[in-house]
Formats: structure tokens, C-alpha cells, sequence
């Protein structure tokens, strides 16, 4: 029996190596096109976050007609998508890398984030309590809007330390752009309610 194992080890052990070499260069040969792959869905969550902070702010700094709001929730959908999409493969296709990038604050939203999905796989609860509660909560708007905005401040701050280099604060970023997201939002109020008061002095002349 023993002479029997002696004989089959060394035929294991080349199988493996064989194995390994296989694996090392499929990695290799994978590798950059995994990288254009992340590359190119990281451009589109940059772009779907800027576009999610502009539709949060039309929304609630214009009256909207029944198809503007369809259209804006359309929009939120495919961010959510895209969000989706972009935390899937940077765990699943690198997740060395993302385990370093990531802080505990990324992966806490990931998770929030990956809890919106609850309302998509599980059905509506027909007994009432806690549950139904928690099913509610995670499938209205004010989670998945919020969340998403934190989401995409944090891309658009992060994307901008990326570009202007490490030694730009992310929170001075974030604070910045909060301060621009209000004042956005201030003069389209102050818009609106121009337009309101002349429309009513037209129809009292």
C-alpha cells in the first residue's frame, strides 16, 4: 500500500503544479481586460452619480409634470442598478484590491445596499409586525434615495481625489459639494417662486 501511494504521489503533485500554471496564467491573461472591465463601470458610476445629484435636485426644485417623475424614477432605477453592478464585480473579480480600497464605511453601504434587494427577492408580507415593518422600510423611496445620494457623494469625492491627487481632503470635497447641491437647489426655489408670483400678478391684471 505503501509503495502504492509512492507511486501516485509524484503524478499529484505534477497534476497540481500543472494546475496552478494554468491558473496563474488565465489570471495573467484575464487581468487587464478584468481592469478595462472596472474601469469602464466605474466611469458609468461616476456618470450615473452626477446624473442621480442633478435628478434629485430637479426633482425637488421644479414642478413636474406625470411624465418628468416617471422618467425620474426611471433614472434612480438604473442608478441603483448600476450601483449594483459596480460593488458585485469589484468584490467578485478583484476583491484583494477592494478589501485594501475599501474603508468600513464602504463595505457598511455596500451591505445597506445590497439589502435593497430584500424587496425584490422576497414578497410583501401579509401579517403585519416587524417584519412587514422592515419589508416597507427597505422598499421605500426615502432609503433607497438616500442611500444613493451618500453613495454617489462618496464616488464623485472619491473620483476627485483620484484626479486632482491624494493630498485634496475627500471630506473638504464633500462639504463643497453639499454647499453646491444647496445653493443649486436655493435658486431654483427662488426661480419657482418668481415664476408663481408673476403668473399670479398676469392673472389678476
Amino acid at each position: 500500500m505503501l509503495f502504492y501511494l509512492s507511486l501516485h504521489d509524484p503524478v499529484k503533485k505534477d497534476d497540481m503544479k500543472i494546475y496552478h500554471k494554468f491558473l496563474l496564467y488565465q489570471n495573467k491573461l484575464l487581468k487587464p481586460y478584468v481592469r478595462i472591465l472596472l474601469g469602464l463601470v466605474e466611469a458609468l458610476t461616476y456618470l450615473a452619480s452626477l446624473l442621480l445629484i442633478v435628478g434629485v435636485v430637479y426633482e425637488h426644485g421644479f414642478s413636474l409634470s406625470v411624465d418628468e417623475v416617471a422618467n425620474l424614477q426611471t433614472l434612480y432605477k438604473t442608478v441603483w442598478i448600476i450601483f449594483l453592478i459596480d460593488v458585485t464585480l469589484h468584490i467578485s473579480l478583484e476583491y484583494r484590491n477592494t478589501k485594501k480600497q475599501y474603508r468600513r464605511l464602504a463595505w457598511i453601504l455596500s451591505g445597506l445596499l445590497y439589502l435593497t434587494l430584500v424587496p425584490v427577492i422576497f414578497h410583501r408580507p401579509e401579517e403585519e409586525g416587524a417584519i412587514l415593518q422592515i419589508w416597507e422600510f427597505l422598499h421605500g423611496k426615502f432609503y433607497h434615495l438616500l442611500l444613493l445620494l451618500v453613495l454617489s457623494f462618496l464616488n464623485l469625492s472619491n473620483g476627485l481625489v483620484r484626479l486632482l491627487g491624494r493630498r485634496t481632503n475627500p471630506s473638504l470635497i464633500l462639504a463643497v459639494s453639499f454647499m453646491a447641491i444647496i445653493l443649486i437647489g436655493n435658486s431654483n426655489i427662488h426661480r419657482n417662486n418668481i415664476c408663481i408670483g408673476i403668473c399670479r400678478h398676469s392673472a389678476y391684471t
